[in-house]
């Protein structure tokens, strides 16, 4: 089926796995509500990021197999990428029918061998409260019957009722921040964080005992994953930010806040490891003060020469050098990667969102199909870089979740548009905490970037105390 297909379908679906989850809450079964979002949420994510991982475990335990599955999957791939006149276009779509039900005759294969069910079949409940080995995982579970937050932690899974919220009602907020952050209404973006804090956040951090700001370096470090429209969501800046603030605290006080699209997909990366051999290349950095037919970013200037001051091993592509072939092909060979230019995301077509090079865009479809040698960081300094499509919200593709596919274990991306006075800032403060210089040798400390975030936000905001959350509030950290 082509991937347009799988779109269209997956769209007039959507909502149902949310439902059955719903449903199984109502039950008094939230393990088997976790399973069912797992299972119906995701999947073109899903499949995108555990290829790799698949086809090292088949050529492990049954390479005649994962060669030909992998024949096959390259055929499909070229199908799909293929067009013509209609006559062709009917051919395409007939040779694409046979290659899927070869594909599906592999699968079926696997599932019938109990020394290879398990790499096919979906995860397993024990897998998925892995999960919450490192921090809680909250579930925001959205549907037409009932709300709730689904907390995985120690192994178990906790049922917090969200009775004061609606898929109605996150829907009308959502199209109503995205609106405001598009048209820099501070106040209107200030309302939904607001009306977040005390439908959603407030009663999972009460769950969790988060009521004070805690001790530095004793911060409790959670992973949101939103359902539906709830998914488009800032709940880790939700709180009362206006000059009427009425709460004390807000998220980003309280604790380090990461986002993830499904719990595989933590897992899936908690696995990489980073390649050695990129480890002494310095970071790439990829700036366009100059875009073709777009508005200049002067700012992009800027954080290329911090980052290149911190590095100088590190390779730069701007302006006519940053094509798309060239970016693409620089990849590979860095350990992290800074990209400050314009990003877009379609949201009735998720896949053609794109950073935007010299040379035109370098789309997610084209991301996604790259294999690198799992980088640590990629730090998206654009606009709408973690923004999903409103046609398939939950699968989660976004230009962050690309990156992740192409190999990148942590992204830095932001929700909505950002000014170049945070997107400098926030970089260089975030930089601060996690390069550090030994010899003549750059690192990069993978593991503190999300607590990094969180601190460089707090800074900043704290410098600037006028500074409405809108320019704050987008910058998120996903990854494990």
């Amino acid at each position: 089926m082509r991937r347009a297909d799988q779109q269209r379908l997956l769209g007039e679906l959507s909502g149902l796995p949310m439902d059955a989850a719903a449903m199984a809450i109502e039950a008094g079964r939230p393990e088997q509500a976790v399973e069912l979002l797992e299972q119906g949420r995701g999947v073109l994510l899903g499949r995108q990021l555990e290829a790799p991982g698949l086809r090292a475990q088949l050529n492990a335990l049954a390479p005649e197999i994962a060669e030909e599955l992998a024949a096959v999957q390259v055929a499909l791939d070229d199908a799909e990428q293929s067009s013509g006149p209609a006559i062709m276009d009917r051919d395409l779509a007939a040779r694409r029918s046979r290659l899927a039900q070869q594909r599906t005759a592999i699968l079926d294969r696997l599932r019938a061998d109990p020394g290879l069910q398990d790499l096919v079949g979906p995860p397993r409940l024990d897998e998925l409260l892995a999960a919450g080995s490192r921090g809680p995982v909250v579930i925001v579970n959205v549907s037409e019957y009932r709300c709730d937050a689904l907390i995985l932690s120690a192994g178990q899974v906790r049922a917090v009722p969200l009775r004061r919220l609606t898929r109605q009602a996150v829907a009308e907020r959502v199209q109503t921040l995205l609106e405001a952050a598009d048209a820099m209404k501070s106040g209107e973006v200030d309302d939904v964080l607001e009306w977040a804090w005390d439908r959603v956040v407030e009663p999972v951090f009460a769950e969790l005992g988060l009521t004070e700001p805690p001790s530095a370096g004793q911060e409790t470090h959670l992973w949101w994953c939103a359902t539906g429209p709830a998914a488009f969501l800032p709940l880790h800046a939700a709180g009362a930010h206006g000059s009427s603030a009425r709460t004390r605290y807000s998220a980003l006080d309280l604790a380090v806040s990461s986002y993830t699209p499904s719990l595989r997909t933590l897992i899936q990366l908690r696995q990489r490891q980073p390649a050695q051999e990129a480890a002494r290349s310095g970071p790439l950095i990829v700036a366009m003060p100059k875009t073709p037919g777009l508005q200049d970013l002067e700012s992009t200037t800027e954080e290329a020469e911090d980052i290149s001051r911190r590095s100088p091993a590190h390779e730069l592509l701007t302006g006519p050098s940053a094509t798309r072939d060239a970016v693409a092909q620089a990849m590979p060979h860095h350990l992290w990667a800074h990209y400050a230019c314009h990003g877009s995301q379609d949201l009735g077509d998720p896949f053609r969102g794109a950073l935007h090079l010299h040379d035109g865009p370098l789309s997610i479809a084209h991301i996604m199909s790259l294999q690198l040698p799992n980088p640590v960081l990629a730090y998206v300094s654009a606009c709408d870089t973690s923004r999903g499509g409103t046609s398939i919200p939950d699968e989660g593709i976004t230009l962050a979740s690309a990156l992740q596919i192409a190999g990148y274990q942590h992204v830095v991306a932001t929700l909505w548009q950002i000014i170049g006075f945070t997107a400098t800032e926030v970089a260089k403060r975030l930089y601060d905490q996690v390069v550090t210089a030994h010899d003549g040798i750059t690192e990069m400390d993978g593991n503190e970037v999300a607590a990094a975030l969180r601190a460089a936000v707090i800074r900043l905001r704290k410098e600037s105390p006028g500074m409405p959350a809108m320019f704050w509030a987008p910058y998120i950290h996903t990854g494990p």
